[in-house]
């Protein structure tokens, strides 16, 4: 509120440097992934880079909402807590092979 730049200003800066360092690890991790333990490339990297940016702006996303809404450190943290726990646990990423018979 009580800062000399305008709200956009504001946004950007609390949200590229975050969108930018994810982006960039996703390119290593592709690269790593590809070169050093020889995955193939399914598909167009293209696509693979769409995907990426619309999944880390929609978590950067949900990141800045949280910071808005929220006052304190202890009730961010909370909401994140309470948000990234039932995505985890709806997402599947935890299933095996046998719990989908």
């Amino acid at each position: 509120m009580v800062t000399p730049i305008r709200p956009w200003e504001l946004i950007i800066g609390k949200t590229l440097p975050f969108a930018l360092m994810g982006l960039f690890d996703v390119f290593m991790i592709a690269l790593i992934g590809v070169y050093w333990f020889e995955v193939p490339l399914q598909g167009t990297p293209l696509v693979l880079l769409l995907g990426a940016v619309l999944f880390l702006l929609s978590s950067v996303a949900i990141g800045l909402f949280i910071s808005t809404i929220c006052s304190t450190q202890q009730q961010a943290q909370i909401s994140t807590f309470f948000f990234a726990m039932p995505a985890f646990i709806l997402s599947g990423f935890g299933l095996s092979d046998r719990e989908y018979a």
